[in-house]
């Protein structure tokens, strides 16, 4: 998920909206994109949680859009890995404790 915010918004500031998506929604990536360009803004934005901030020409924001959702991508793919690696594992396990039910029923 994406989102974009400006810094500007006609009810609350856009960092604090930012610093709350950030609470609720940690994997939501944040770009805030803005008119009212300055170091403090970019400091603020980022201190708070934005992903990305920019000036707000379109083809800075679409580039950054690509950039967050490759990002967004590739974090998605090392939790699938993690998880296929670790229900390979359960899956090797659970093959050891019926090789080792057989066998003792076996036994006796």
């Amino acid at each position: 998920m994406l989102a974009i915010i400006d810094i500007a918004l006609p009810d609350i500031d856009g960092t604090q909206l930012i610093k709350k998506i950030k609470s609720g929604f940690p994997k939501v990536r944040k770009i805030m994109p803005t008119g009212y360009a300055s170091v403090d803004n970019a400091i603020r934005a980022l201190n708070h949680g934005a992903d990305a901030f920019l000036i707000k020409p379109a083809e800075v924001l679409l580039e950054t859009i690509d950039e967050q959702l490759k990002g967004q991508q590739h974090d998605v793919m090392q939790i699938q890995q993690k998880l296929d690696y670790f229900t390979n594992k359960l899956y090797e396990k659970e093959e050891y404790v019926l090789v080792d039910i057989f066998y003792k029923v076996d036994l006796e």
